[in-house]
Parts: C-alpha cells; sequence; structure tokens
C-alpha cells in the first residue's frame, strides 16, 4: 500500500493491486481497491486460478472512530473490484488479518487474531490480551461462522494467528504463537511457537507446543515443500539485549519439527533485528529466502533487504547444521578427506577417508527431511578406514552423508537415481 497525507492531518492508506509483467518487469496496471478516508492494508494475497485474487487485511476509519476490522477484497482478472468485506467478532476490540486460504467448497478461511485491554489471568493487572481469530465466508466472502480462541493455559494472554494452509486430506495447517505479556516497566514478555492442525469446521484436532520460551517468537509463513512437509520461516528473540533472529523450521502434517535452523547477518550484540518474510523453492528442494534487517526499532532509517539460499535442509552449505536444539549433528570442520563413489549411486554407495591417520567412529546418512536413513558405529580401535552404505530399498533422491572421525566430522551429498 501507499500513504497519501489528507487535510486533517490524518491519513488515508489505499491498498492497490498491480500487475507486473513476469519477464520484464514492466507494469501493466495498477487498481486502487481501498476506500477513502480509511487507514487500509492488505497483508495476503492469493490467486484464486483465472478468476483473480483475493487478500486480506485491515480496515478502520483515518480519524480512529473505530477499531480495526478484518478486510477481505476480491478481484477479478483485470483487477476490478469483484467484493469487499468487513468482519468482527466484537467492536470493542481490534482485529487483524494475517493469513487466508480457500476452502474446498470455494470459500475462504480468514486467520489472524483480536486485541483488547483487558485484566490479566489469575490477577488485578490490566493489560493487552491476544486471542486468536478464524473466520470462514462462502464464495461471495458472506461470513459463515467466527471461532475465536483465547488462550487455554493458566495466565496466558496472548494467542497469535500468524499463517494457514490446507493439507491433502481436507484439514489445515496453523502456525501462531502463545504466551504471556505483562505490560509493566520491565516490559515482561514471554511466548513459545504453537503448531495445529484444524478441521473444516474450525475445531481442533491436534497441536505441538514448541517448550521453549522466547521473547519474541513469530511466523511469517508456512511454506508448501514439495516433499510433502512445511517450511516454517519468521524470526525470535530471546532477551532485550538481543538482537531477533532470522528463523526457519521444517515440520511435518502430523506436527513433527524435523530442524529448525537460525541465521544472522551480524552478531546478536549488535541489536539489529532479522526477519524472514518470504520464500520459494527451488528444482533441489532447497529454498530462497528474503527478508530484512534493521537497527533499533525506534531508528526506521536503518533498514536492509537481505537474501538467502539454503538446500533442503535449511543449510547454507551442504550438510552442515546451524544453532539446532531440535538436533545436534557434527558441525563442519576443514577437509578429512572423505570420499563416496559413485555418486550418482543406483544403491551402494563406498565412503572411504583419504586423511592420513583418520579413523571411523560413526556414520549417518539423513534424508531430505532430515530424517536418519541409518546409523553406523565404529570402535577407534578397529581402525575402520572404509565401509560400504545400503541406499537399495531407498527412494532416488539427494541423501547426506554425516561421518564422525577420529580427526573431525564432516559432510558429502549422494544422489540416489
Amino acid at each position: 500500500n501507499y500513504w497519501k497525507p489528507i487535510s486533517t492531518g490524518n491519513y488515508d492508506g489505499q491498498i492497490f493491486l498491480t500487475k507486473i509483467n513476469t519477464y520484464t518487469g514492466d507494469t501493466l496496471w495498477t487498481k486502487e481497491l481501498g476506500q477513502s478516508f480509511r487507514v487500509e492494508e492488505g497483508l495476503t494475497i492469493r490467486s484464486i486460478n483465472v478468476e483473480g485474487v483475493v487478500l486480506c487485511g485491515i480496515t478502520y476509519p483515518s480519524n480512529n472512530t473505530e477499531h480495526s476490522k478484518i478486510l477481505l477484497i476480491k478481484a477479478d482478472s483485470l483487477g476490478n473490484l469483484t467484493f469487499r468485506k468487513e468482519y468482527t467478532t466484537d467492536g470493542t476490540k481490534n482485529h487483524y488479518a494475517y493469513s487466508l486460504t480457500q476452502t474446498l467448497d470455494g470459500g475462504f478461511l480468514i486467520f489472524g487474531f483480536r486485541n483488547y485491554i483487558g485484566p490479566y489471568p489469575g490477577g488485578n493487572t490490566t493489560v493487552n490480551n491476544i486471542d486468536m481469530v478464524l473466520i470462514k465466508t462462502d464464495t461471495q466472502g458472506n461470513q459463515q461462522w467466527a471461532k475465536v480462541y483465547p488462550p487455554w493455559e493458566w495466565r496466558h494472554n496472548l494467542f497469535f494467528g500468524w499463517d494457514i494452509q490446507p493439507l491433502a486430506d481436507g484439514t489445515f495447517l496453523t502456525g501462531a504463537g502463545k504466551g504471556y505479556a505483562l505490560f509493566q516497566p520491565d516490559n515482561t514478555f514471554s511466548a513459545k511457537y504453537f503448531l495445529a492442525r484444524i478441521t473444516e469446521n474450525g475445531e481442533f484436532s491436534d497441536s505441538l507446543t514448541l517448550p521453549d520460551w522466547h521473547e519474541l517468537c513469530r511466523i511469517n509463513r508456512l511454506k508448501p515443500s514439495s516433499d510433502g512437509n512445511f517450511w516454517a520461516i519468521g524470526a525470535e528473540k530471546d532477551s532485550q539485549n538481543l538482537g531477533q533472529t532470522s528463523l526457519i523450521m521444517k515440520i511435518t502434517p502430523e506436527l513433527e519439527v524435523l530442524w529448525k535452523r537460525e541465521y544472522r547477518v551480524s552478531p546478536p550484540e549488535s541489536m539489529l533485528h532479522e526477519m524472514f518474510y518470504e520464500a520459494v523453492e527451488m528444482p533441489d528442494k532447497g529454498f530462497v529466502l528474503c527478508g530484512t534487517a534493521f537497527g533499533l526499532l525506534e531508528d526506521s532509517t536503518n533498514q536492509n533487504g537481505w537474501v538467502i539460499r539454503v538446500d533442503s535442509l535449511g543449510c547454507l552449505e551442504p550438510g552442515c547444521h546451524l544453532n539446532s536444539p531440535v538436533e545436534e549433528p557434527p558441525a563442519a570442520v576443514p577437509d578429512i578427506g572423505l570420499a563416496l563413489s559413485p555418486n550418482p549411486t543406483t544403491g551402494q554407495v563406498h565412503l572411504a577417508l583419504t586423511h592420513e591417520g583418520a579413523v571411523l567412529l560413526g556414520v549417518r546418512v539423513l534424508d531430505v527431511q532430515g530424517r536418519t536413513v541409518s546409523d553406523i558405529q565404529y570402535k577407534r580401535s578397529a581402525g575402520w578406514r572404509e565401509c560400504d552404505l545400503d541406499l537399495g530399498a531407498e527412494p532416488a533422491g539427494v541423501y547426506v552423508v554425516q561421518v564422525h572421525t577420529s580427526e573431525g566430522a564432516g559432510a558429502r551429498k549422494v544422489i540416489k537415481l
């Protein structure tokens, strides 16, 4: 969106839609879809085959006389407005929509949250409360039902809804966060990642809360992967004295966390805040991720975009693993002389160490989902320097061979045909 001043001293946020030529980058057309004298922001856009697009966001009067509402806009393939709908579960609370998806009946699910001032659970302190919100509409945007999910654990008063994605069985995967906040002088805040499967009727069928508390944790997007799993991308922050760190996680539709990685372009002590916003899968099943890196939150002048390219295991270097509390594989070290042949292979792979004096202590093979295919341990006294690996029963694809040796650790990729 863009912002323009008006005579009252307030401002409008006018949503617009632009179609761009894929090959040249030229603008084909631009259409304004918002309303005057309102602050409006589009946060997520989805294509609907040849019909056009839908986008969701927020809207409220520029004079702040009303609380914000959830906004749903549909436009045809030429950018012409098809319908515009506003939703709220309670006119006394601010509502925000961060994601939407289309349902099997052609309608839409809008996912987000609402916030309001209220009592802190279990005490007499007044704090900002947040409830997760899910709204179901028909094909024309008419609301069919709305669900509000307050945090159900004692003393929790925050429940953010960030992204929702459809699953093959008709249910939905959601990425969220829950925790507590006390807006006092010490600004106490803590939250955990929350993943859940939600039925077509908006009921929880399964959920997972990751164990670690963070001062900030956020999932901006759940990106489907061609292997049937999902990448969760966003950011987390563990201390007021540290900047936030960009995050990627690989999770299954069954809510199993395969691995978790964090990346930074600067030391955490620099207070540079970093976050991933989007990701695109590449032909090798790796991803290109993009986001921002910016200075202190009160300083809006120091901000940069950044892009990284990772493999299918979320690694900058093939087979490496960084800052993973989920699993602790060996870290990459100087070359230990690891040779694999043949590579590519139809099944059998011969592993040999060429580094003088090195002997094998252990070999582990991982698939593209980060799961262990084989795990072989050796005794140092046996003097093993080579072994054979059998991938004959495994499907075609890319595998990572990780090796522990007496001289260090290393990893190589092998391709199974």
